[in-house]
């Protein structure tokens, strides 16, 4: 009789446990192990489209294409309708707008914990990759506090002293260096040296970043270059690489992916330039997709529209690349134009390549809403037109 209770005790409490356990996997949604947040400059439709017929004619599919979730993203700083890189990725990264400029505080002076505050309370490996500096605007609005983001060795030194992540891979060197070491930091530190000295891996190529053993879980501190990081140097490798070192990490991982030489050629009218760079984020979220797995939170997230860029005319569908570039000749008109730049005419000069309708030295930002694409099981939540801010708190519910 005891040996048959017992039995049958056992075969509840293992039917109890079996019973939990689908449960569980039915209709408790587990939070995703890798969170991979991609932001960039103007991610909006008529980007997509332009992108689209540059990488592969009006026919082909980018990857982004293939993301599930879509929405509309309202952007802008707090004191002006349109935002910079540092106010529009402040908005992403602590849930507060920021004015223009400013890194990290709101325009009341409050000290949110961002993103990466939160992912490293939850136990999660935290990295930044970036294709330009380390201490430009949208990259450290993710972990550093400054009213000015032009402050660049001051960002640089929270960056260093901190140390809040496991794997960091950009440009910017110059900014961690003193000028009798050729960079520019008044202060005489070596940044790189000290993040050395305290077992970071300091990689100044992808080579040396082969010291890092991606089967352990490195710390890795890559200063890829002076200013931005070499064009020979592709994003989808450095995202690849920053995704085999954190997963090592048990207790899942937040990668934040500031892909900044959109922007900078944006600023400058390099239509060409900026094409290429979206097809290179494109790439990067490709590699994000395949090394992250399909169960990974995959978002990613436009900032501000800088330029007003647009193509014109009516190229033909098999239309791609270098073909697009010049007049199109259908309407014999400039096949990309801006709205603001150096490209603009001045008084006695005529007119250029991708002309723009107003001079400036820089192109400026536009006010636009940006788009915000998602994918994998926690993506439900990308829907419908949201606030900057309000994606803040989507990502930090995933954490």
């Amino acid at each position: 009789m005891k040996r048959r209770n017992l039995i049958l005790a056992f075969a509840l409490i293992g039917l109890f446990l079996l019973a939990g356990r689908w449960y569980f996997r039915v209709y408790v949604r587990q939070k995703p192990f890798g969170i991979v947040l991609f932001v960039a400059d103007g991610l909006t439709t008529s980007r997509l489209a332009v992108t689209r017929q540059f990488a592969a004619g009006a026919d082909g599919r980018l990857t982004l294409d293939y993301f599930s979730r879509v929405a509309l993203l309202r952007g802008g700083a707090a004191d002006y309708s349109a935002g910079d890189p540092a106010s529009s990725a402040t908005a992403i990264a602590t849930g507060l707008r920021a004015n223009l400029r400013a890194v990290g505080v709101d325009p009341e002076g409050r000290d949110p914990r961002s993103l990466v505050d939160l992912a490293r309370a939850q136990g999660r490996s935290v990295g930044l990759v970036t294709n330009g500096s380390l201490t430009g605007g949208a990259a450290a609005a993710f972990y550093a506090k400054a009213k000015d983001a032009g402050q660049t060795e001051e960002i640089a030194k929270q960056l260093a002293d901190q140390r809040k992540f496991n794997v960091v891979l950009g440009g910017g060197g110059g900014d961690f260096r003193g000028a009798m070491k050729g960079g520019r930091r008044n202060d005489g530190r070596d940044l790189g040296l000290e993040l050395q000295n305290s077992g970071y891996v300091l990689a100044k190529s992808l080579a040396d970043l082969d010291a890092a053993a991606p089967w352990q879980l490195p710390r890795v501190f890559g200063l890829l270059g002076d200013e931005a990081v070499p064009e020979n140097v592709e994003l989808a490798e450095l995202v690849k690489r920053a995704i085999q070192y954190l997963e090592k990490g048990p207790g899942g991982y937040l990668l934040v992916v500031d892909v900044s030489q959109i922007e900078t050629a944006a600023r400058a009218n390099d239509a060409e330039r900026v094409l290429r760079q979206t097809v290179e984020l494109d790439r990067a979220v490709a590699a994000a997709w395949n090394y992250a797995g399909p169960k990974a939170f995959l978002v990613v997230a436009g900032l501000q529209e800088t330029g007003g860029l647009a193509m014109n005319g009516y190229p033909l569908r098999s239309d791609r690349s270098v073909a697009l570039l010049g007049t199109n000749p259908t309407s014999n008109l400039p096949a990309f134009t801006w709205a603001s730049g150096p490209n603009g005419r001045s008084p006695g000069q005529a007119l250029k390549p991708d002309p723009a309708a107003t001079f400036a030295s820089n192109a400026v930002a536009t006010v636009s809403d940006a788009l915000v694409l998602a994918e994998g099981e926690a993506a439900e939540s990308v829907h419908g037109v949201l606030e900057a801010t309000e994606l803040f708190e989507i990502l930090k519910r995933e954490l």
